[in-house]
């Protein structure tokens, strides 16, 4: 019996290399500190304080760098499909 989940198809390569590249134009999108925020404390894990200081800036302004970067990515991909390999029901 197959438990694998019938929604799920592993992506192609040419999804994979789309997606990518799709990612890199939004992320070009951002200014270089937005960018900087959002790949460091979403993808790395670095804490607001951490980034705060390297950019000699306020927790408080960080924070609300990550999230107007966040908005603006969400608004970027707003228009493209479900996430590779996901399909909806």
């Amino acid at each position: 019996m197959d438990e694998r989940d019938p929604y799920f198809s592993p992506p192609r390569s040419e999804e994979l290399v789309a997606g990518r590249e799709q990612l890199g134009q939004v992320l070009a999108g951002l200014s270089a500190d937005e960018r900087f925020v959002v790949v460091s404390s979403k993808l790395d894990g670095v804490g607001y304080s951490e980034l705060a200081a390297q950019l000699g800036k306020s927790v408080d302004a960080v924070k609300k760098m990550a999230s107007r970067a966040t908005q603006r990515l969400r608004a970027a991909t707003a228009h493209a499909a479900p996430p590779i390999g996901l399909h909806t029901r």
